[in-house]
C-alpha cells in the first residue's frame, strides 16, 4: 500500500489518527473512490489469481533449473523404465512454465 494513493495510514494505537484517516475519507467521497479504485487494482495486479499462477510457475522453474533431482534426463530414464508421462492439462501451471 501506498500511503496517500491506495490507501490511508494512521500510528498503531492511535485511535485519534485513526479517527482522522476516517474522517478524511468520509469527508472526501471522490478521493475516497479514487483510493478504492487504486488499491483494487494493486490488490488485482499483486494478488489476483495470473500473477500467483505466474510466480507459482516460476518457482517450480526454477525448483526444477537447480535441483538434480528434477532434471529431465532423469524423468526421461525413469519414463523408458515403463513408468507413462502423466497427461498435463492445457493451461496447467507446469506448461506455463514451459515445464510441459
Amino acid at each position: 500500500m501506498e500511503p496517500g494513493v491506495t490507501g490511508m495510514t494512521f500510528a498503531p494505537q492511535d485511535p485519534d489518527g485513526l479517527s482522522e484517516a476516517v474522517h478524511a475519507l468520509l469527508s472526501d467521497t471522490e478521493r475516497a473512490r479514487t483510493l478504492a479504485r487504486r488499491a483494487r487494482a494493486l490488490v488485482h495486479q499483486r494478488y489476483g489469481w495470473a500473477s500467483i499462477a505466474q510466480r507459482t510457475a516460476a518457482t517450480y522453474a526454477a525448483a526444477v533449473a537447480s535441483a538434480p533431482a528434477f532434471t529431465a534426463e532423469r524423468a526421461a530414464r525413469r519414463m523408458a523404465e515403463g513408468r507413462a508421462a502423466p497427461r498435463i492439462a492445457e493451461g496447467n501451471l507446469l506448461a506455463a512454465a514451459g515445464l510441459r
